[in-house]
């Protein structure tokens, strides 16, 4: 059985023999895993500051601070613009990325300190990838 809001967008789903899985929003869009709005705390600009779920029965964890966020042991950061800047490995290899001023990437360092670069055409199409 599914239920949707007011603007057909899906908001809980219940199989038989299982819970029932919520997916809410607030009113300006940021999502929530209980019907009342209440297991996340958002913070300026929508970024997730905390997560109050059972984290053992989930793959993500968030943790508190600007665009940290880690998952199955791999630790995810994101600058200002929200996109990827650094990932670290759980053997603490680390990739970080950087971005041209229209976002689009513009390289990435391995962990064995190998820098893999890219050029754009004027159509934001990948024309060129360097290692």
């Amino acid at each position: 059985m599914y239920s949707y809001d007011q603007f057909s967008n899906l908001v809980s789903a219940k199989e038989s023999g299982f819970e029932t899985i919520f997916r809410s929003t607030d009113i300006v869009g940021n999502l929530y895993e209980t019907k009342d709005c209440s297991d996340r705390i958002y913070g300026a600009g929508s970024r997730l500051e905390k997560s109050c779920i059972n984290l053992k029965e989930k793959r993500n964890k968030y943790q508190g601070g600007y665009g940290k966020l880690i998952t199955k042991g791999r630790q995810f950061f994101y600058d200002e613009e929200g996109n990827l800047a650094k990932k670290i490995e759980p053997d603490g290899g680390t990739w970080t990325y950087l971005y041209f001023g229209n976002g689009m990437l513009r390289e990435v360092t391995r962990p064995d300190k190998s820098c893999v670069s890219f050029q754009y055409d004027t159509f934001g199409r990948r024309i060129e990838k360097s290692v």
